[in-house]
């Protein structure tokens, strides 16, 4: 037989006789595939999520060639300034896109607030995506502004609205008030190139002054910013594409922009689904969570390396049979490997069973936020190679040692089984050293888990410095029907007259930033009288957040006001500036004075002078971005002066609020009954979104942990179980000689807490160096904080000391006689 043939059938061989051995040993293999499954399972859904979010590129053509363009601003760039270097580059086709809320009616159904993306004419050319029904825009559309009323709706859009049938194409929709048509439907895998982020509809850029009257138009070149993607040209790589950016686009900005610290230059970045600065916190998370599983996978091998030790124990006698009558050691290791082999294949598959069905969890999950996301976390192809990856890891780390270990016994071992100590020296550090590991491992987690936890209840009892329970919440947006600044301000103080007077309803007020939302909004400001500081220097500026809120915010929200008045319907745009500030702001600028009376501006970058701002309040301090903030200086401006259009209604009524939703409705839709609500829900359950990142790391690190605590506890009780069926007759002897059972079981329990000891002390020190990692995730609570570390010593303490317990019982039970008997 040819040396290939001879070494397929010796595999073939090989792989029938670990079937038998497997179906021999059922309860051994179906304990190591479900633990195999469930680590293997943990950590392909890492990748799987990690893949979806950072590195699976959208549906487009030949995504390697496509960048996402930034200035120093990554909120956006001046359109104009997009358009204007589109024409002139060499190596890119630029399309912009910008994202805002607009109101659609479909027939008679009521509006519906729907995320439209403005694109450029080109934009579904660059992507290089065509309409699955219909088509996308033609080249002639989006050039004129206003003489395209055309629309392309997103696959989810199609299914809601229209119900999934053709016929929508070339229908009629009401678009903020204005007739559009439907010319095409986009296919169920394209969602914009926003990452989660999914648009409903896609409009012309140029229907945007149309739409959207009271805002700024595309055509100020100072107030519309846009996103952009672009296309390499052929042949053109990302460094020169960026270093022809660099050498046209940053002089011609300098001509153009009015501001001289507007940041310059055009950066180009690769195509990921997030943009940098939110790339930045998704991998942080998901390095978090991918060093957890690799933890928990890291146990999970230990956890079936002690196994195999203890099978391959078992089988000692068996592999000297086979090497005094022929087999090599490495015959033996080959053998040995192919049994590891097929588990992990077996544990592979099924774990990637249990990453498809966990995906399919987290891809259906909604996060309570107030835009449509879609998350696609389904393994592919590169989730598969890592799985593969996975599994060839896992072979090596739960099947050579365990291999090695038993191929060396066997070389020294004679038939006559009593030749070798049952307790031997090296087959105890063996199983000592994977079973301290397994416990180490499993107090990182804990601590981790135990920080997070304790993390968000500090965060869950922090003082806000305002009562969210009981307020209702309606998010409206009068830019979606077209309101101009003087008509959005009279229909918002209709609208609160209208709510305050309804019954049930104690207080009620406006607001442009809802707290603990991560919606933020500041300037730079100085003090009356202090000279505005030279160009490039700071002196005398101070960054004060702010907001915009009609008179009765602070009752509604029951933040206490300490001195001075409330904004009134005198504060309106024909009156002198007013503000009410915050503590921190008072000390910042005037240490231990009274703030009422005073006055602050703006800095204006030119240099001009800006109008005073009198102070006629002061308030308490309170979370304005996120719960885990410092206290900063903060500014409140009445709605009147600082028209918004956007904007959210919040009513503090007797009784659950939403129980009011219904009233709130109806007097909503009683002054424009084609106005969308955006958002309605409690301001309770607006605000908690600010806890939605660690809620969500302490919910998945607690599964995890607990997943690593059971598999700890499982594994150190086989490990004893295991020894002290292994040492049976040293037990005898040991009774024999005068020793009762109390002190045997004692002699166990005090050898498995030397062990936890050893375990406990090594995961203090790897949780000590690791912890600081997850500081950014934690509210109140230390990386290294005492209290949880004690916590978790004594929860793995008392793991231990339960699962030491029955193998020790089962020591002390054992008869002398019996014992001696054995083999």
């Amino acid at each position: 037989m040819a040396p290939g043939g001879a070494l397929l059938a010796a595999l073939i061989q090989d792989l029938r006789f670990t079937l038998r051995l497997l179906q021999r040993q059922r309860g051994f293999a179906l304990v190591t595939l479900v633990v195999l499954g469930i680590g293997t399972g943990v950590m392909t859904t890492v990748v799987s999520v990690a893949n979806g979010l950072l590195l699976r590129p959208p549906p487009v053509r030949e995504p390697a060639t496509l960048v996402r363009v930034f200035t120093g601003r990554y909120s956006g760039t001046p359109l104009l300034d997009l358009l204007a270097y589109d024409e002139a580059a060499a190596t890119l086709d630029i399309a912009a896109f910008r994202e805002s809320r607009v109101s659609v009616r479909v027939g008679n159904d009521a509006a519906r607030p729907l995320l439209a993306s403005f694109v450029t004419g080109n934009y579904f050319d660059v992507l290089g995506v065509v309409a699955t029904r219909g088509r996308t825009f033609l080249s002639h559309e989006g050039r004129t502004p206003g003489t395209s009323p055309v629309a392309v709706l997103s696959h989810r859009s199609w299914q809601r609205h229209f119900g999934g049938h053709d016929s929508a194409v070339g229908r009629a929709i009401v678009v903020n008030g204005h007739a559009f048509t439907v010319v095409g439907v986009m296919p169920e895998a394209f969602i914009g190139v926003m990452g989660p982020v999914a648009a409903d509809i896609w409009i012309p850029v140029t229907m945007h002054p149309l739409l959207m009257p009271g805002a700024r138009t595309f055509t100020d070149r100072d107030a519309f910013y846009a996103q952009a993607v672009a296309r390499l040209s052929a042949g053109v790589s990302l460094a020169r594409a960026q270093a022809e950016a660099d050498a046209r686009f940053v002089p011609w900005r300098d001509d153009q922009a009015k501001d001289a610290s507007e940041p310059g230059g055009l950066h180009l970045h690769p195509l990921h689904y997030l943009v940098p600065e939110l790339w930045n916190r998704a991998a942080l998370f998901l390095a978090i969570l991918a060093g957890l599983a690799t933890s928990l996978l890291g146990i999970t091998c230990l956890n079936l390396a002690s196994l195999m030790v203890a099978s391959n124990s078992a089988r000692t006698r068996e592999f000297a049979v086979r090497m005094a009558i022929g087999a090599g050691r490495g015959r033996l290791l080959w053998q040995l490997s192919i049994e590891a082999f097929c588990l992990a294949c077996g544990g592979a598959v099924l774990g990637v069973g249990v990453a498809v069905l966990l995906t399919r969890i987290i891809g259906r999950w909604t996060p309570p936020v107030d835009v449509p996301l879609v998350l696609d976390v389904s393994p592919d192809w590169r989730v598969l190679v890592a799985a593969g990856i996975v599994t060839t890891l896992v072979t090596i780390a739960f099947g050579l040692l365990p291999a090695w270990t038993a191929t060396r016994r066997a070389t020294a071992f004679s038939l006559n089984g009593n030749s070798i100590r049952s307790t031997g020296a090296g087959r105890t550090r063996t199983r000592a050293t994977l079973l301290i590991a397994q416990l180490s491992l499993s107090m990182l987690l804990l601590t981790v888990a135990g920080l997070l936890t304790r993390s968000l209840q500090h965060a869950e009892r922090m003082d806000l410095g305002f009562e969210p329970d009981g307020v209702l919440m309606a998010a409206l947006d009068l830019d979606v029907n077209g309101y101009e600044a003087q008509r959005g301000r009279q229909f918002y103080a209709d609208l609160l007259d209208r709510v305050r007077a309804m019954p049930g309803v104690r207080h009620a007020s406006l607001l442009d930033v809802v707290p603990l939302t991560g919606a933020n909004r500041g300037s730079q400001m100085l003090a009356d009288g202090v000279p505005p500081p030279a160009a490039g220097r700071t002196d005398g500026l101070v960054s004060v957040g702010r907001k915009s809120v009609a008179g009765g915010h602070f009752a509604t929200l029951r933040i206490g006001m300490l001195s001075g008045r409330d904004f009134s319907r005198a504060d309106d745009a024909s009156a002198p500036a007013v503000a009410i500030v915050n503590e921190t702001l008072a000390r910042t600028f005037w240490p231990g004075e009274s703030p009422i009376g005073r006055r602050l501006r703006f800095h204006e970058p030119s240099g001009a002078p800006s109008p005073p701002i009198e102070v006629v309040g002061l308030v308490r301090d309170s979370r304005y971005v996120s719960v885990g903030e410092q206290p900063r200086p903060f500014m409140y401006r009445p709605v009147a002066q600082e028209y918004r259009s956007d904007a959210a209604l919040i009513v503090r009524v007797d009784g659950p609020p939403l129980a009011f939703a219904p009233q709130l409705r109806a007097a909503i839709r009683g002054l424009d009954p084609d106005l969308p609500i955006v958002d309605l829900r409690t301001l309770t359950e607006a605000t908690s979104l600010s806890l939605l990142p660690i809620r969500v790391a302490a919910t998945v690190v607690a599964a995890l942990a607990a997943t690593v605590l059971g598999l700890a506890a499982l594994g150190f009780y086989g490990v004893l179980s295991f020894l002290v069926g292994q040492r049976t007759r040293e037990i005898g002897i040991y009774m024999a000689l005068g020793a009762d059972g109390a002190r045997v079981g004692r002699m166990i329990l005090l050898e498995a807490l030397r062990w936890i000891g050893w375990g406990v002390a090594a995961g203090l020190a790897m949780a000590w160096l690791v912890a600081p990692l997850a500081s950014s995730l934690l509210y109140g609570v230390a990386p290294r904080d005492p209290a949880t570390l004690a916590a978790v010593t004594g929860v793995l303490l008392a793991v231990g000391i339960a699962s030491a317990l029955l193998p020790a019982w089962r020591a002390s039970t054992l008869s002398p006689a019996d014992a001696l008997r054995r083999d």
